[in-house]
C-alpha cells in the first residue's frame, strides 16, 4: 500500500510548538498526495436527486477528504488529536488547528511586534560561528514572515552586516563598497563570511604558537639573566675594576653601574643586588628536599572524585592545609579532627598514576579563627594514608568564596567581599595555611552532664549561656544550675545556622507594652502540619519581647488573625496598639488592612522592599523559632508534619527565656508581672504516660496510656475550646447525631441547571457554624483551664449552645439553619434534604444546596441572591467567597463552551502524596485483560497505605466517571491487598497523571426551555472472577451533561446476560425515579418520561412483558421495580448498540479506541483546550 500511494513513514508531528514549520511541511505532503484542495474547500453535500455522475464525483471528493483527514490525524500527537477528534472533514480539522496554533490576525500582529523587537536587538556573539548566527537570523525572519511580515532579503543582508563582531569590520567595509547589497543573497554572504572566518582562525592559531614559543624563550632569557646576576654579585668589585678604559668617564672618574635590569633574589625587586638588599633575609627551609604538587584535570565517572596530587614522604603537620585547584573535594587523612561522620559513602579518588583509592567517610572540621570565633569546613573526605590536608579551591568557589592570586599571595574572600584568609607562596611554589582545629561547641550548645543535657533539650536546644543566665539571675522558678558542657550537641549543628543582622544593636522605641508590635509571616513550609497549615504568623511586642503565634493555611488570613490578636492583647493589657511594623508583603498592604489600621488609629510602618533585616526583630524571632523546632523534631526523629506543634512549643519556651534587651527578666514576667515557673518543662517528643481516671477503666485495665509529648497548653482567651465528645454516652447526653447534607449528584444537577439557564452561582461559608446550634439535651462541661471561678473550682458549666467536638453539634447546627431558611420563605426538598427552594411571584427562583456550613446559592434573579446574602450576614457571621469556583474539593472553571467541574488540584495532591508525579502515563485506567484474585502467589503490601490510596481515588470519582469501574474493581480486594492489586491501583494513578487536566463539561444550552433527561444502563455478566457476580453500571445525563453515575457489583448471581441487564436496569430505575421526583419538587419539569437505553433486547422485552415465565420466575421481586416504572409511563426503554452504550465504560475495562470514544461522549474533556 505504501508503494501505491508513495506514502513516507517519517511524517512531521505537530506538538503545539512547531506550527510554522509543520504547516509548510504539511502543504507539501498534501500536494504530493493530491489532497491540497480538500483542506481549503467545503465538501458540498450530495443532492437528494443526484445523478450517477454526481455520485461518482462526490465519492471521489469524499475519498480525498478522508485521505487528507487521515494525514492530519497521523501528523499530530495525542494531545493535539483531542482538539480535532470530533472533526468530520479535513477542512474542519485544519481550521481548528489554524485557529488554535496559527492564531487570528490580531494574535499574529501582536506576535509580529514581539518578533520585530527581537530582530532589532539581534546581534552576533563574540564566540559564535557564522553558520550559527545565520541560522538564528533565518529562523527569526521565517517566524516574522509567517506572521505577515514583508521583510526583504536586502534588509536581512543589511542586518547581518550591521551586527557582525569587530573581527569582520574590514570585510564588511569591502562588501559595502564593492558590491550592490540588493543583489547579494544570504547564501553568498554566508559563504564569504565563513571563508574569512576560516582564514582568521588559521592566523590566530599560528599566532598562538608564536606567542607560546616567545614565552618559552623569554623564560629562558630571564633564567639566564638571573643566574648571571647572582654570579656577578659575588664578583662585584672585580667586574668593575677590570672594565676597559673606555668605561671610565673623563677626569679619571669611574662610570656608575646601571642596575635597573638587575633583580634581587631576596625581595624579587629590581635595582639592587641581594647583598645590598635591606629587606629581611629569607630563612632557609628546614626541609632540604623540595616538594612538587602537580594538579591535573581528568575525566572520570560520576562516582569518582577527580583529583591528582603527589607529595613527599615527609611527615606533614595535621594542622597545615594546602590549597589545590585540581582537587574536587576537601580531604584529610586525620580522623581525629572530623565530626559528624557519614559512612554511607561510595567515593573513589583517582591519582596521577591512574590508580584509585577509596574515601571511607565524610565529615566536618571545626576550626578557630584569629578573632576567636568558630568556623566549619563542611564535607571533608577522609582518605586513609593521606599525609597532608587538601583544601579544594573549587569547593570553596561553590560555597560563594572568591580566591584571588596576586603576585605570590593568595587572598580568600567570603560572599560579602570580606578578607578571611591571606597566605604567601612558599619556596616550593605552593599555597598553604595553618589552622587550629577545636572540639566543636555547636553554636555554644553542648552537653557535659545528664542534667545539663536534659534541660538543654527541655528548653528546645537553647544555648547554655542563656540557660546559665536564667538560673544565676533567678529569672524563672524551678531551673537548676546548668554547667557549660564540653561534648558536642550535633543536633544544634544540624538545626541551627546563624547569620548576621543588618544592625547588631537597634534602639528600643517603646516605653510600655504594645507601643510597637512587630509582625512577620513564615512559610510556606513544604510539609503540611497536622492541622493542614503551611504558614505561621508571629506578633512580637517590642517592649516585653513577648511572642504570639498563629497557624494559618494561607497568607490571606493575616488580616483576620491580626484583628483577633488585637482584641486579645488589648483586653489583657488594657493598652492599645500604637505602631505595627511589618514587611511589604501583599497580606499586610491590602486596602482593607490599611483602612482598618487608619480606623483604629494604628501607625502601620512598612519596611523597604527586599530588606527583611529592617523588620529584624520579627525576622530574628522567626529564625529562632524555626531553628529550635528543627532541632527538637530532629532530636526525637519525629515526622516533619509535627513542625506546627514544634513552633508553638518554641514560642512557649522563648517567652520564658532571656533576651538581650530585658535585664534579669523574661518576656512572660514583663507582660504578666509574675515570675513564671519552668518545673513542668518536659523534653519535646518524649514518651509520657497519661493517667486514666477510675471512671474510664475497669478493675484490671491499665491505669495509664502511653503518649508522645508535643507541646504545652497555653492559657489565654485565644485558646480553642474543644469538647471531649468521646466521653459522651448515647441516651444520657445526646440522642440523634445525623446531619443531612446535599449529595454530590444533587450538586451536579443544580450546577447543570444553572449552566443551562445561565444563572450565576455563589459560595457562602458560615464561620464557626457549630457554635450557633442550640442544645436540646443537658450537657455539662468542666471549667476551662484559666477560666475557673475562684472558690467554685469544683463546679461545672451547662452548655446552652454546641461546641466543636460534641456529637450532636452538626445536628444542632442543621436545625438552626433549617429554621432560619424556612422563616425566610424557603421550602425544604422532601426528596433530598439539604436542598431549599424559593419561588417568587414574578416567576423568579432561588435554589440553595447546604453542605454543613458551605452554601451553594444560585437563581434566576441576582437581586434575590443579594437580598439573601444580606439576610444571612445579619443572622450569622458569614464569609462571602464570591462566584463559585471551589466547592467540596471540586473546582469549577468557566469556558466559552460551558463550565468544567474538575479536581485537578486534588489529583495533583494524590500523585504527590504517593510519589507518582513523574511516573509514566497510561492511556486507559485498567488493562483489558485484568483479572484479579483474592489469594495469589504475589506478596502482600501495606494495607493502611493501600486503603488510603483507594480512599483518595474514590473521592476523585466525583468528577471522573471514567475511573469509577477501575477504582471500584480494585476496592473489592481492600481487606487483604496483594502486590498485583497495588500494581492495578498504580495503573489508575498513571492514567490520572496523563489526564490530570480533564473534567466533566456542563455545556451552556441554546434553548433553556427544552430540558432533556436520559440515561444508559449496562451490565457485565459474570465479570467477577472470584464469585462470578455481574457488575451494574448506569449514567444519567441532564442537558447532555452527566450528573449521576454508578459502577456497582450486583448482590445476586445472574443466570444469564438478560437477567444481569434486567437487574442493572432496576438499579438505574431507582435512580431515575429519585431524579424525576427531585426535578418535579423543584418545579423544573412536570411528569417527564425518562429515556433509559439498554443494549439487551431480551431485558427490554422482559421489562415490558408483565407475564412471568420460566426464565424470570426466580428473579427477586425487588428487581421488578423496573417493570413497574415502565408500566406507569415514568420510564421508557430503548435499545442501543453496544458501541453506543455509554454505561459500558462503568462495567468493564474496554479497549483503547472504544474507551476514548465513550469518554468523549460522556463529556469528559481536557479543560485547558477549551480556553
Amino acid at each position: 500500500m505504501a508503494g501505491k500511494s508513495n506514502f513516507h513513514a517519517n511524517l512531521p508531528i505537530l506538538d503545539g510548538k512547531n506550527w510554522d514549520t509543520w504547516v509548510k511541511q504539511m502543504k507539501v505532503i498534501f500536494i504530493v498526495q493530491e489532497a491540497d484542495e480538500q483542506v481549503n474547500t467545503i465538501l458540498d453535500p450530495l443532492p437528494a436527486n443526484a445523478t450517477e455522475q454526481q455520485r461518482t464525483t462526490f465519492r471521489e471528493a469524499q475519498k480525498k477528504d478522508s485521505k487528507a483527514l487521515f494525514l492530519i490525524h497521523q501528523c499530530v500527537d495525542s494531545k493535539v488529536f483531542e482538539k480535532i477528534a470530533d472533526a468530520i472533514t479535513s477542512k474542519d480539522a485544519w481550521d481548528i488547528l489554524q485557529k488554535s496554533y496559527g492564531g487570528d490576525a490580531k494574535v499574529k500582529k501582536v506576535k509580529l511586534q514581539a518578533l520585530k523587537r527581537q530582530f532589532e536587538l539581534l546581534e552576533m556573539k563574540n564566540d559564535e560561528a557564522v553558520a550559527e548566527y545565520f541560522t538564528r537570523v533565518e529562523t527569526l525572519t521565517n517566524q516574522m514572515k509567517n506572521c505577515g511580515s514583508t521583510l526583504s532579503e536586502e534588509e536581512m543582508v543589511e542586518k547581518v552586516l550591521r551586527t557582525l563582531t569587530h573581527k569582520f569590520d574590514h570585510i564588511v567595509v569591502t562588501i559595502e563598497q564593492t558590491r550592490d547589497l540588493s543583489e547579494i543573497k544570504m547564501e553568498d554572504l554566508q559563504s564569504t563570511l565563513e571563508a574569512h572566518e576560516l582564514k582568521h582562525g588559521e592566523r590566530n592559531h599560528d599566532k598562538e604558537d608564536e606567542q607560546a614559543l616567545f614565552v618559552k624563550f623569554k623564560r629562558y632569557q630571564d633564567e639566564k639573566k638571573k643566574w648571571q646576576n647572582k654570579k656577578g654579585s659575588k664578583k662585584g668589585k672585580e667586574s668593575v675594576e677590570n672594565k676597559p678604559e673606555s668605561s671610565k668617564k673623563e677626569g679619571g672618574q669611574k662610570t656608575k653601574k646601571d642596575k635597573s635590569t638587575i633583580q634581587c633574589y631576596n625581595c624579587n625587586k629590581y635595582g639592587h643586588y641581594a647583598s645590598e638588599c635591606k629587606a629581611p633575609k629569607k630563612k632557609k627551609s628546614q626541609n632540604t628536599e623540595e616538594e612538587a604538587n602537580v594538579a591535573q584535570d581528568g575525566s572520570t565517572s560520576e562516582d569518582d572524585v577527580s583529583f591528582m596530587v603527589t607529595i613527599t614522604d615527609e611527615t606533614t603537620e595535621s594542622m597545615v592545609w594546602y590549597f589545590d585547584t585540581g582537587c574536587s573535594n576537601h580531604m584529610t587523612g586525620n580522623t581525629s579532627i572530623l565530626t559528624d561522620f557519614n559512612k554511607c559513602l561510595n567515593t573513589r579518588i583517582k591519582l596521577a598514576n591512574d590508580n584509585f583509592i577509596a574515601a571511607e567517610c565524610m565529615g566536618n572540621v571545626v576550626i578557630q579563627r584569629s578573632n576567636g570565633k568558630k568556623a566549619v569546613i563542611e564535607k571533608v573526605l577522609y582518605v586513609p594514608g593521606m599525609k597532608c590536608n587538601l583544601m579544594s579551591v573549587g569547593q570553596l568557589l561553590e560555597k560563594g568564596f572568591k580566591a584571588v592570586f596576586e603576585g605570590e599571595t593568595l587572598k580568600l574572600f567570603d560572599s560579602k567581599q570580606r578578607l578571611i584568609l591571606k597566605t604567601a607562596q612558599s619556596q616550593n611554589r605552593t599555597f598553604k595555611t595553618q589552622v587550629k582545629t577545636i572540639e566543636v561547641e555547636c553554636l555554644a550548645t553542648s552537653t557535659e552532664d545528664k542534667d545539663g543535657d536534659l534541660w538543654h533539650r527541655r528548653y528546645g536546644h537553647l544555648n547554655f549561656k542563656s540557660l546559665s543566665m536564667l538560673n544565676s539571675k533567678n529569672m524563672v522558678l524551678g531551673l537548676p544550675s546548668v554547667i557549660a558542657p564540653v561534648d558536642t550537641c550535633t543536633t544544634c549543628l544540624l538545626g541551627k545556622h546563624p547569620r548576621s543582622p543588618f544592625k547588631s544593636n537597634l534602639p528600643m522605641r517603646s516605653s510600655e507594652v504594645l507601643n510597637v508590635v512587630h509582625s512577620d509571616i513564615c512559610g510556606p513550609i513544604d510539609v503540611l502540619s497536622t492541622g493542614g497549615n503551611k504558614y505561621f504568623i508571629t506578633f512580637v511586642d517590642e517592649y516585653s519581647r513577648l511572642i504570639w503565634l498563629y497557624h494559618i493555611k494561607a497568607k490571606s488570613e493575616a488580616f483576620e488573625v491580626f484583628k483577633r490578636f488585637k482584641t486579645l492583647v488589648e483586653k489583657q493589657s488594657d493598652k492599645s496598639i500604637k505602631v505595627l511594623r511589618t514587611d511589604g508583603g501583599g497580606e499586610y498592604t491590602s486596602k482593607e488592612f490599611e483602612n482598618y489600621c487608619k480606623d483604629q488609629g494604628i501607625i502601620h510602618e512598612v519596611t523597604a522592599p527586599y530588606t527583611p533585616q529592617h523588620n529584624g526583630l520579627a525576622e530574628r524571632r522567626n529564625r529562632s523559632i524555626l531553628d529550635m523546632a528543627r532541632s527538637m523534631v530532629k532530636q526525637k526523629g519525629l515526622p516533619h508534619r509535627f513542625w506546627g506543634e514544634g513552633v508553638s512549643t518554641d514560642v512557649y519556651i522563648l517567652n520564658r527565656s532571656p533576651t538581650k534587651k530585658l535585664i534579669d527578666k523574661v518576656p512572660e514576667e514583663v507582660w504578666s508581672k509574675c515570675k513564671p515557673s519552668v518545673t513542668h518543662f518536659k523534653v519535646f517528643g518524649s514518651l509520657s504516660y497519661k493517667h486514666v481516671p477510675d471512671a474510664r477503666r475497669k478493675k484490671l485495665d491499665d491505669k495509664s496510656e502511653p503518649m508522645v509529648f508535643v507541646g504545652y497548653h497555653r492559657t489565654g482567651a485565644y485558646r480553642l475550646l474543644v469538647a471531649k465528645g468521646f466521653l459522651q454516652k448515647q441516651g444520657l447526653n445526646y440522642d440523634e447525631v445525623f446531619s443531612p447534607v446535599a449529595r454530590h449528584e444533587t450538586i451536579r444537577l443544580v450546577i447543570t441547571l444553572a449552566c443551562s439557564r445561565r444563572w450565576p452561582m455563589f459560595h457562602l461559608d458560615v464561620k464557626s457554624a457549630f457554635l450557633n446550634g442550640p442544645l436540646e439535651e443537658n450537657v455539662y462541661v468542666k471549667q476551662p483551664p484559666g477560666f475557673e471561678l475562684k472558690g467554685k473550682e469544683d463546679r461545672v458549666l451547662k452548655l446552652n449552645k454546641a461546641l466543636y467536638g460534641l456529637k450532636q453539634a452538626p445536628r444542632a447546627w442543621n436545625k438552626r439553619i433549617d429554621q432560619f431558611l424556612v422563616m425566610q420563605g424557603f421550602v425544604k426538598c422532601s426528596v433530598k434534604y439539604g436542598v431549599y427552594m424559593k419561588h417568587s411571584n414574578d416567576k423568579h427562583m432561588l435554589i440553595i444546596c447546604l453542605y454543613v456550613d458551605d452554601l451553594l446559592v444560585t437563581g434566576s434573579s441576582p437581586l434575590e441572591i443579594e437580598n439573601f446574602k444580606s439576610q444571612m450576614k445579619s443572622e450569622f457571621e458569614m464569609t462571602d467567597l464570591g462566584k463559585l469556583t471551589y466547592f467540596l474539593g471540586m473546582e469549577l472553571l468557566e469556558t466559552p463552551k460551558g463550565v468544567i467541574l474538575h479536581q485537578a488540584k486534588y489529583a495533583t495532591e494524590i500523585l504527590k502524596k504517593f510519589e507518582m508525579l513523574d511516573c509514566n502515563s497510561a492511556v486507559i485506567p485498567a488493562d483489558t485483560r485484568l483479572k484479579l484474585e483474592v489469594d495469589g502467589s504475589s506478596e502482600t503490601v501495606d494495607s493502611t497505605m493501600f486503603r488510603q490510596l483507594l480512599g483518595s481515588l474514590r473521592y476523585l470519582c466525583q468528577t471522573r466517571p471514567d475511573i469509577s469501574y477501575a477504582v471500584g474493581y480494585v476496592i473489592r480486594f481492600m481487606s487483604k491487598p496483594l502486590k498485583s492489586h497495588f500494581l492495578a491501583a498504580k495503573r489508575i494513578l498513571r492514567y490520572i497523571n496523563d489526564t490530570i487536566h480533564y473534567g466533566v463539561l456542563f455545556p451552556y444550552s441554546r434553548d433553556s426551555s427544552k430540558l432533556e433527561l436520559n440515561g444508559f444502563s449496562d451490565a457485565d455478566w459474570c465479570g467477577d472472577k472470584v464469585d462470578r457476580r455481574s457488575t451494574s453500571g448506569y449514567v444519567f445525563k441532564f442537558q447532555s451533561a452527566p450528573v449521576s453515575w454508578c459502577s456497582k457489583k450486583q448482590s445476586v448471581i445472574a443466570l444469564s446476560s438478560c437477567e444481569a441487564e434486567y437487574v442493572a436496569g432496576s438499579l438505574a430505575a431507582c435512580q431515575a425515579n429519585w431524579m424525576q421526583s427531585l426535578l418535579n419538587e423543584m418545579k423544573i419539569i412536570d411528569n417527564i418520561t425518562i429515556m433509559l437505553k439498554i443494549d439487551n433486547k431480551s431485558a427490554i422485552n422482559l421489562a415490558k412483558n408483565p407475564v412471568s415465565h420460566g426464565k424470570s420466575k426466580h428473579i427477586e421481586t425487588r428487581f421488578h421495580f423496573l417493570r413497574d416504572q415502565v408500566n406507569k409511563g415514568k420510564l421508557s426503554l430503548e435499545y442501543c448498540s453496544t458501541n453506543d452504550q455509554q454505561a459500558d465504560i462503568l462495567t468493564k475495562s474496554v479497549k483503547r479506541d472504544q474507551f476514548l470514544k465513550l469518554r468523549r461522549e460522556m463529556r469528559i474533556v481536557r479543560f485547558d483546550s477549551l480556553n
